[in-house]
């Protein structure tokens, strides 16, 4: 399911979603899941201005930027055993670029994450999936920004 900005919060997503599935369950009979996959696409529009990515985002490498110039993108791909060890390993993905700034303009990046759940999941399971699966999206997000960003964004004053 594609669902295009603004993105208006979870409880407003969260339905269409249920409702897609259930449309399926009952048009074709849908009982299992094979996988279940999130792809979230983050767009921003920054002024860098006396600021690189690695102050607003923090899956970079560690590295010495007077070696390596200018950032232009990051990826950051890892893997984890969940918690549950019924859902096994769950693969996460981060992926950040950007298009490098004309004089006097913002900034344009974009930070990519997708989760995957792999393995068969009943029809039954999907609802609790679901908030799992948002649940570990809301994470990578939430640890891939950092303070300077939601400065930006003013959600720290």
């Amino acid at each position: 399911m594609t669902h295009k900005p603004p993105y208006r919060g979870w409880e407003k997503l969260e339905p269409s979603i249920k409702l897609a599935i259930d449309s399926l369950h009952h048009a074709i009979g849908l009982k299992e899941f094979k996988s279940i996959t999130a792809r979230a696409v983050n767009r921003f529009a920054l002024n860098m201005k006396g600021a690189a990515l690695p102050d607003f985002f923090s899956c970079f490498p560690s590295v010495n930027r007077r070696t390596f110039g200018a950032w232009t993108s990051s990826s950051l791909s890892f893997s984890f055993v969940h918690r549950h060890r019924s859902l096994g390993t769950i693969p996460i993905t981060i992926d950040l670029s950007a298009d490098p700034a004309e004089q006097g303009t913002d900034l344009k990046i974009t930070l990519v994450l997708e989760c995957e759940f792999c393995q068969v999941f009943e029809y039954s399971q999907y609802g609790a999936l679901l908030n799992e699966i948002h649940n570990l999206m809301n994470d990578a997000f939430e640890s891939s920004i950092t303070d300077k960003l939601r400065e930006k964004f003013g959600e720290i004053k």
